[in-house]
């Protein structure tokens, strides 16, 4: 496995927070801000994790399982958001 200096990784980390930052200015509100951060962030670590994750087990099982736990958490999330958040009540015309 290549050599990673911690320096490239701030600097890559710095980059990711500074796009999501001009996307979400973009964006009409604050969730979508804190999606393209998620987004950009998942997209820059989860190969080099996936591949440290294979380097160390040899195997792409652990993998695997970790993108079913991020998935389920995920899921898990939006139930509850929708379980919980009530929608706005109809205004009906006079």
């Amino acid at each position: 496995m290549a050599h990673w200096d911690p320096r490239r990784l701030v600097c890559l980390g710095l980059a990711i927070v500074a796009g999501g930052m001009l996307i979400g200015s973009a964006a009409p509100s604050l969730p979508l801000f804190l999606l393209g951060i998620g987004n950009n962030l998942g997209a820059a670590v989860g190969p080099w994790l996936s591949g440290l994750l294979f380097d160390r087990t040899g195997s792409y099982l652990a993998i695997y399982l970790c993108a079913l736990g991020v998935a389920l958490t995920g899921l898990t999330a939006l139930s509850v958001f929708c379980l919980v958040t009530r929608a706005a009540p109809a205004i009906r015309p006079a």
